[in-house]
């Protein structure tokens, strides 16, 4: 979407729903499509692209990002909430209707239908920012600092997996060998 009154203003936004790691920050290079679209992003391109955002904020005190979306005479709210145990991205209407969401969670009546008015605001808390090292914007210091924790965080899972691998392995290799030599 294009942000009201800069008519050719853009902006890539990286909404990471990760429970490890959510967040919402400006990056400087868009990232690449998959070869078949999630359902959601075709929705939102249905739905948001092309559109102007004509708001947009973090509702007082909460880990929600509101965005205000017009394109024509449609209205859309995107509501980005960033909780570790229970992100997701929800798209309602003017009058609070789910069109859709990310993650579809019947039990907290998150789906296509339901009613959504995003969480109450409570009076607002001072956040400290944290001062992130390095040159460069703070939106490209965080990116920075993200990449280098996913990379971190995906290198030490996948060295976990390859080491419960290879011991599966060797224990195997270790029970043929005692067999091979109980018949020897």
């Amino acid at each position: 979407p294009r942000v009201a009154g800069e008519a050719s203003a853009r902006l890539s936004l990286l909404v990471s729903l990760s429970n490890r790691f959510p967040r919402l920050h400006a990056i400087s290079d868009p990232l690449p499509n998959p070869p078949k679209p999630p359902r959601f992003a075709m929705f939102l391109r249905a739905h948001v692209k092309g559109g102007r955002i004509e708001a947009a904020g973090q509702v007082a005190g909460e880990r929600v990002v509101r965005i205000d979306v017009a394109r024509g005479d449609e209205r859309r709210t995107l509501w980005i909430r960033l909780w570790a145990s229970a992100t997701n991205f929800i798209v309602t209407d003017a009058d609070g209707v789910i069109l859709d969401a990310m993650y579809r969670r019947p039990k907290r009546g998150e789906i296509s239908g339901g009613r959504y008015a995003g969480p109450a605001a409570r009076a607002a808390r001072e956040f400290t920012v944290r001062e992130l090292p390095g040159d460069g914007t703070f939106n490209e210091r965080l990116e920075r600092h993200f990449r280098d924790l996913e990379s971190t965080a995906d290198r030490d899972a996948l060295t976990s997996e390859v080491d419960a691998a290879l011991a599966m392995r060797e224990a195997k290799l270790t029970a043929t060998l005692a067999k091979l030599e109980r018949r020897l």
